[in-house]
């Protein structure tokens, strides 16, 4: 369980409720950041009922889209391809990777834009995040360019090999 946490809001999947293997939610009551007990009624007590809301909930409560590019477009950045594009209230914004080609064939098969440039994306304010899995000596770089950027990162391990550049970020 991993919450995403962009400059917009501090939770932008509304509950940010881990789901259990059985599809429930550790607990029958629906507080978080966006609502308050206040909010709870009869129709969050059924298993169903939580379970609509987790799918729909990024977007019928956020005000906008989470906007997300995805550095290096290798196996590993094509399983993040595949799995960003099935999260509701989540758009693929930014494929980029060195490979101009490959990006742009996935950009297009994806319905996003295609770069080989980091800067792109950083420069562009309706990208919320960065999905970084590119081959792992660029990791700190890239990493710390997004992060220079305000943009929320999730990295492949490992950041970095150096202990120092790992205190840095």
């Amino acid at each position: 369980f991993a919450t995403l946490t962009t400059p917009r809001s501090t939770a932008p999947f509304c509950c940010s409720l881990p789901v259990m293997e059985d599809g429930d939610t550790p607990s029958d009551g629906h507080v978080c950041a966006r609502h308050d007990a206040s909010d709870v009624d009869e129709s969050l007590a059924s298993k169903s009922s939580r379970k609509r809301i987790r799918e729909n909930g990024a977007t019928a409560t956020a005000t906008h889209k989470i906007s997300l590019a995805i550095v290096g477009c290798g196996r590993a950045g094509q399983i993040h391809i595949n799995s960003v594009s099935q999260l509701p209230g989540v758009e693929l914004a930014y494929l980029i990777d060195i490979d101009g080609d490959k990006a742009h064939a996935l950009a297009a098969r994806h319905g996003c834009k295609a770069s080989t440039e980091l800067r792109a994306a950083l420069d562009d304010s309706s990208v919320d995040g960065i999905i970084i899995s590119s081959v792992t000596h660029s990791h700190f770089a890239l990493c710390k360019a997004a992060l220079q950027a305000a943009k929320a990162v999730f990295t492949e391990k490992p950041i970095s090999h150096d202990a120092q550049e790992l205190r840095h970020l």
